[in-house]
């Protein structure tokens, strides 16, 4: 059964989402000890062996998880817009982010819990890295831009999207009721120009989702499409 939602910014709830971290760190400015592109982690469990790790290293890795529980979070408050808004759908509320093995989200529909994984479509390789804002040595070269640019719209996006749920259906997770949520975030697509291709996504047979939803772009107006 496939149908969709077209979003109307009404109330999607966003309590204060929980974070947690598994390790202690610590910075240490110890001169000769520990040079100034290193930081030093201590694991409460060895306190008798800190290990040196590269800052750039660490910086980075910080920021991509930050990236990544921005995403979620947005994706995830952007659905439960657009699902409180269809009339008689119930009543989805954001609580937090969780870990892995558990899926991305932890919800409430209705009171009840409620699961949610979250993953992203971009296009190309070069529209990933422009759409999240890549610069410098990260950022698309022009030879990237030029070759994503001759690729047709619907394979730009299908393709992509099509392997996400392959990928998606292999995972097991620890917990009962999980919903997957797809967010393309795409400008040049909307939800008409999915619906013209349905017939071109394919959901694997065998899956761990009661759900599976597919959010048209970027804001909670673009509405989503139920797949599954």
């Amino acid at each position: 059964m496939r149908w969709a939602i077209s979003a109307n910014p009404r109330h999607a709830r966003l309590s204060r989402g929980a974070m947690y971290i598994g390790v202690v760190m610590q910075a240490h400015n110890q001169g000769e000890d520990l040079s100034t592109n290193e930081l030093q982690v201590h694991n409460p469990c060895m306190d008798k062996n800190p290990y040196p790790v590269p800052r750039d290293r660490l910086i980075t890795a910080m920021q991509m998880s930050t990236e990544k529980d921005g995403l979620e979070t947005g994706a995830i408050t952007q659905f439960a817009t657009a699902y409180n808004s269809k009339a008689g759908a119930g009543e989805l509320q954001f609580i937090e982010l969780r870990s892995p093995r558990e899926p991305d989200g932890y919800c409430l529909l209705d009171g009840q819990p409620l699961y949610i994984e979250v993953g992203h479509i971009y296009g190309t390789q070069s529209d990933v890295k422009r759409l999240l804002g890549r610069t410098g040595k990260s950022a698309p070269s022009a030879k990237q831009k030029l070759l994503s640019a001759m690729v047709p719209l619907d394979h730009r996006l299908l393709v992509p999207l099509n392997n996400l749920l392959l990928d998606k259906a292999t995972k097991t997770y620890a917990a009962t009721r999980v919903w997957l949520l797809i967010r393309s975030a795409f400008p040049l697509w909307d939800c008409s120009d999915y619906e013209q291709h349905l017939k071109d996504i394919v959901v694997p047979k065998n899956h761990p989702f009661e759900q599976i939803w597919l959010l048209c772009g970027q804001t909670s107006a673009a509405g989503a499409i139920r797949l599954v």
